[in-house]
């Protein structure tokens, strides 16, 4: 049994051999209280033989063990003395004990009693010093060794809020007369135990997670405790269910409330864990809405909207976009989830979560890439240009990722087909169109080479990729420059008959088909007599046909033919002039006189005038012989005037009348039209000679 707990039963002894003393001295049973003091001394009544001799010792103090606040007596007796003193460590002791002078029956024998409420201070070495006037004596030495329970703190206490992973010290400090063994237990399971009578040393591999040093040391009083340190490893969430408690004992009982045994709980924080909800890619569409979420786990405490901040991260940096009013940028209420509405190149990057708890913060990162249906930028224009010319049709698109284009000619004529994702080409004609591919910076756009009436017509650009088809359109109007040639035209007419030109004309669109005569616009609204009929045997020929009725000389004069259309630009044709000469057939005069009676050998003359175009020539006709009159010398003549501007006047001259001349003459006007003679116009003359022959 250790001595701590030997001390109630030394303490029992120890009073047992104080009263057989007591009473078998001389005079004890009737001992007398002569005295206290509280000055460490007692003082008898000062009988004759106490002076005579040395002081005696006859019983000094016994060495006691108490608990402390207990109460204590120390018991000295001594022959021949006056006065006995009480000496703690060689020195009086305190004031505060209170020592008290009993007189026994032999007037020789002194006893002193030394009585206090034990207290740790009051551990030492006690004697008794009896003295007179011959000197002192010391009584042997008492040990007096105070007791004190277990008493323990631990640091931290309670419950101790720790982050999961993280390392722990437990730091329990006993104090305690002896010192205490401490013993760790984790709930009912005791981890190790040390200190004391167990001794002191480090206890290693508890487990791989649980460390227990056990040392020495002072308290803040100076006093010398046992330190025991629980160091847990890496604690994990699952070990809050675990208490951890230090008992410290010593073997002394524990009557004064000391605390022998306390408890800790930890509170273990957990950092958050935050994961993308769904891809870590998310791939978004130029125009559509995307949706980035993000879960969060294991928080604890949890994690509220307070300790949430997102961050988005482009080639310009970074930018706090937490609860952010962007265009188009929705939260929802617990900052998870990030809504983007009308999505744009300018919202790709990378989109980082950052969750914190007072255990740590942890992020998590999810890549916006924004792809882009086809977009067509440069559409392809509707035109109108010439024949011959080359027309580029743009179709200049942006995508991602890169779209196939497909020309289509009037809805249904595939001109060219483009696979961006097989890259299989097809192109109807390369001789016709030139397809830029995607090497160039207008991949998509058509050319057609040399354009003509039959390129006319809608052209419909087709772009697409896996997010969208687009198309545009552009109508092709080919413009014929008119090519005029006039295809029938009479060279002459006949006055008062009717004339015919026809005028062709090749050109798209529809000419405007006008006729000049002599560098004047023919009119049929202001000129009765002329009038214009058209037609379209084709769609590129168009026919004018100018008809004269009624010729008149004003008909005379160079014709030309003229056309002009409109589309890409105003071209104008003129044919070349062609002249038409209106003839006039021989109107024939004959003026007075148209009889003449006259004697032969004496003169008569005839006049005839023919007018006609071109100019007449004049014959004259013997009716009644029916030859024409030819001249004879001296005795007919002809004598011809061409008068302005085509008449020609005609005398026929009888310079000598005779018989023979008498006759009725006919004046004939002849012209050649068209190689076709016509009918003369004749008027009549009669020549009378009179006389014999």
């Amino acid at each position: 049994m250790d001595p701590a707990r030997r001390s109630p039963f030394l303490f029992l002894l120890l009073s047992l051999i104080y009263s057989i003393s007591l009473y078998s001295l001389p005079g004890s049973s009737n001992a007398q209280l002569l005295g206290e003091n509280g000055s460490g001394s007692a003082s008898g009544s000062g009988g004759g033989l106490r002076e005579d001799f040395d002081p005696v010792i006859v019983q000094g103090p016994t060495s006691q063990a108490v608990v402390v606040e207990e109460s204590i007596e120390l018991f000295c007796f001594a022959n021949y003395t006056d006065t006995i003193e009480w000496l703690k460590d060689g020195s009086i002791v305190s004031s505060s004990m209170t020592v008290v002078a009993v007189e026994t029956e032999d007037d020789d024998v002194l006893q002193s009693i030394l009585s206090f409420n034990a207290s740790l201070t009051d551990s030492g070495e006690y004697v008794c010093n009896a003295s007179n006037r011959f000197g002192h004596v010391l009584s042997n030495t008492a040990t007096v060794t105070i007791l004190h329970p277990a008493n323990i703190t631990v640091s931290p206490s309670g419950q101790v809020i720790i982050n999961e992973t993280d390392d722990v010290i437990l730091t329990c400090q006993g104090f305690g007369v002896p010192l205490p063994s401490l013993t760790w237990l984790s709930n009912e399971t005791m981890l190790g135990s040390g200190g004391g009578p167990l001794g002191f040393s480090i206890l290693t591999n508890v487990s791989d997670e649980v460390e227990i040093t056990v040392s020495t040391g002072l308290d803040s009083q100076g006093r010398a405790v046992t330190l025991s340190l629980l160091t847990l490893f890496s604690v994990m969430k699952a070990e809050e269910d675990i208490t951890y408690t230090c008992n410290g004992d010593n073997g002394v009982v524990n009557d004064i409330g000391a605390i022998s045994s306390l408890s800790v709980s930890l509170i273990i924080q957990v950092p958050p864990s935050v994961s993308v909800n769904g891809r870590r890619t998310v791939l978004g569409v130029v125009g559509e809405s995307v949706t980035l979420s993000f879960n969060i786990t294991n928080d604890d405490p949890r994690v509220t909207t307070n300790g949430l901040q997102w961050i988005f991260t482009n080639l310009e940096g970074s930018t706090d976009i937490t609860g952010s009013n962007i265009d188009g940028f929705t939260f929802s209420g617990d900052l998870l989830t990030l809504s983007i509405i009308g999505v744009s190149h300018s919202n790709e990057g990378n989109y980082t979560l950052i969750a914190r708890n007072p255990a740590g913060s942890a992020e998590s990162t999810v890549s916006l890439e924004v792809e882009a249906g086809p977009v067509i930028i440069d559409a392809p224009a509707s035109q109108q240009v010439l024949t011959g010319q080359d027309v580029l049709l743009n179709c200049t698109s942006a995508s991602e990722p890169l779209h196939s284009v497909v020309w289509f000619f009037n809805s249904s004529t595939e001109i060219v087909r483009y696979n961006a994702t097989t890259r299989d080409f097809f192109l109807i004609s390369n001789n016709k169109y030139i397809f830029e591919d995607p090497s160039s910076p207008t991949y998509g756009s058509l050319t057609i080479r040399n354009a003509s009436l039959a390129d006319a017509g809608q052209y419909t650009c087709v772009v697409s990729n896996i997010h969208m088809t687009q198309s545009a359109y552009a109508s092709l109007r080919v413009q014929l420059p008119p090519n005029v040639n006039i295809s029938s035209f009479p060279l002459s007419g006949i006055y008062g008959d009717t004339a015919s030109f026809t005028c062709t004309v090749r050109a798209f669109p529809t000419p405007t088909v006008t006729w000049i005569i002599n560098g004047s616009i023919i009119n049929p609204a202001t000129d009765p007599g002329a009038s214009v009929s058209f037609s379209m045997p084709e769609t590129d020929t168009s026919v004018s046909v100018l008809t004269l009725s009624s010729l008149t000389l004003d008909d005379n004069g160079g014709y030309q033919c003229h056309a002009v259309n409109d589309l890409a630009e105003r071209v104008e044709a003129l044919s070349e002039s062609f002249n038409f000469s209106v003839f006039h057939p021989p109107n024939v005069t004959t003026l007075e006189p148209r009889e003449i009676i006259i004697n032969q050998t004496q003169p008569a003359n005839f006049t005839c005038q023919a007018y006609g175009i071109p100019t007449p020539s004049i014959n004259w006709i013997n009716v009644s012989s029916g030859l024409i009159v030819q001249p004879v010398t001296g005795l007919i003549d002809i004598m011809e005037t061409l008068l302005p501007p085509t008449t020609l006047q005609s005398v026929l001259v009888f310079s000598n009348g005779l018989k023979t001349d008498e006759s009725i003459y006919t004046c004939i006007g002849i012209n050649n039209i068209t190689n076709i003679i016509q009918s003369p116009e004749q008027d009549n003359i009669t020549l009378l000679v009179q006389g014999n022959v």
